[in-house]
């Protein structure tokens, strides 16, 4: 390479300039070489195809041939350099600051690479608060049981917490911009419960069938359904129906109606069934928790190209209904967290040799998508190598959260962790989302 000089340059985290000299001799040889392939294939009248004087073509081509040679020979020699130093750029490089003389052309190639980072990925522990299933859980999962079981007596007095209510109710939603009349038939409840909104409970407590009311309701901005987050709802009831619930007792006899021989045997298999629900919440934040544990570790600023990729997913999520409203200063937090997280999955991986082969691709889609569907990604390398980056940090974390250490500290109250939410569920407040698209 003694017509090309390079001279690396870091301008960021992952900011890389390239200054790059080519001789003119390269130039000339790429104008002979152009000079040569336009004769052959530009028409001019007069002239036959491929019989064109050079001359002609100079003259006529001139400017255009020299801008072109120019372009290529830069392009060539960036392509040259970055494949002698072993440079993986992860953006198209930005060609500025071309100065030409007659000793040599010089030109500044800009772009991104994955950051030179020392990433520590051993010993990760996780520390997590104690939680042990006790009798008040199994007790409280008992109870639901008794509900499907419950006998519901029609009642002529005032309705009470306790009380099985079904009512109607219709109000109007945003859907597209538009509001829509949206009415519900036959909604069902415990008068009281926690999985009701207050306002419900407070305002159906002394209501008798046939009555009608009246309910306002302001919903935060944050609220997880966008068509009426921000708004004040008014909700249109007719109560149909109070009945009082007569819940069976916790015997030997609810037991064999539930299918087990005794209480004894119901009380352990619920027990056994909330710790392995529990193992399951364990599983399900782990790799959460990982991740955020190796972000905390690294300080560092990820590619820009990242971030952007980040930002287009996040907006295309609340676009789409996938993940609730938020403002623009968290949508950028979350795209730098998950621009991190890409750069040190990425580099894990190729620290240890992590990949996925066209076969583990294959199995990989076949469960999501037709035989005819993966032919067309393998066709297209784009798509295909974008998804297997995808499925290779993925293994990455698998392996990971395989490898963390989980250390309990002090017992603390998680009451209400295994709960199953149903209609008009409690969502004022935004759940914290650990894991997101990397």
């Amino acid at each position: 390479m003694g017509n090309i000089t390079s001279k690396l340059e870091k301008s960021s985290d992952s900011g890389r300039r390239l200054k790059i000299g080519v001789s003119p001799s390269l130039i000339a040889k790429k104008e002979e070489e152009l000079l040569k392939r336009y004769s052959k294939e530009v028409a001019i009248d007069g002239f036959r195809k491929g019989k064109v004087p050079i001359s002609i073509i100079e003259k006529r081509f001139g400017p255009t041939l020299k801008g072109e040679a120019l372009e290529d020979t830069c392009r060539d020699a960036y392509i040259s350099v970055i494949k002698e130093k072993g440079i993986v750029p992860l953006t198209r490089a930005e060609i500025d600051n071309i100065k030409q003389d007659k000793k040599q052309i010089s030109f500044t190639a800009s772009f991104e690479v994955i950051p030179e980072l020392d990433i520590d990925y051993k010993d990760i522990v996780i520390k997590l608060p104690f939680r042990q299933i006790n009798d008040e859980d199994v007790d409280g999962s008992i109870d639901n049981m008794r509900f499907s079981y419950a006998t519901y007596i029609p009642v002529v007095r005032v309705s009470a917490p306790g009380d099985y209510l079904v009512i109607d109710y219709d109000y109007m939603r945003e859907l597209k911009g538009v509001l829509r009349p949206e009415k519900v038939t036959n909604f069902g409840f415990i008068l009281g419960s926690d999985k009701i909104l207050e306002e419900f409970n407070k305002n159906l407590v002394g209501r008798r069938p046939g009555d009608s009311i009246k309910i306002k309701i302001r919903y935060p901005i944050s609220f997880s359904d966008v068509s009426i987050a921000g708004r004040d709802v008014s909700y249109n009831i007719r109560v149909n129906e109070v009945k009082e619930v007569k819940l069976p007792s916790v015997d030997d006899e609810f037991a064999k109606v539930c299918g087990f021989k005794s209480i004894k045997e119901l009380r352990e298999n619920v027990r056994d069934n909330l710790i392995e629900r529990l193992d399951n919440q364990v599983k399900g934040l782990l790799p959460g928790l990982v991740l955020n544990e190796l972000v905390e570790r690294h300080q560092f600023e990820p590619p820009k190209v990242f971030i952007d990729i980040a930002l287009d997913g996040l907006k295309d999520d609340i676009k789409n209904n996938k993940i609730e409203p938020i403002d623009d200063k968290e949508i950028s937090q979350r795209a730098k967290w998950n621009a991190k997280v890409r750069t040190i999955l990425t580099i894990i991986a190729d620290n240890e040799n992590i990949a996925v082969t066209d076969d583990e691709l294959k199995d990989l889609l076949k469960d999501s998508l037709k035989p005819a569907e993966i032919r067309t990604i393998f066709k297209d390398s784009d798509r295909r190598e974008y998804l297997r980056a995808y499925f290779r940090r993925g293994k990455v974390v698998n392996k990971l959260v395989e490898e963390a250490m989980v250390k309990y500290t002090e017992k603390t109250d998680m009451s209400g962790d295994l709960e199953t939410r149903g209609s008009f569920d409690k969502k004022d407040e935004p759940k914290p989302r650990i894991i997101t698209n990397i």
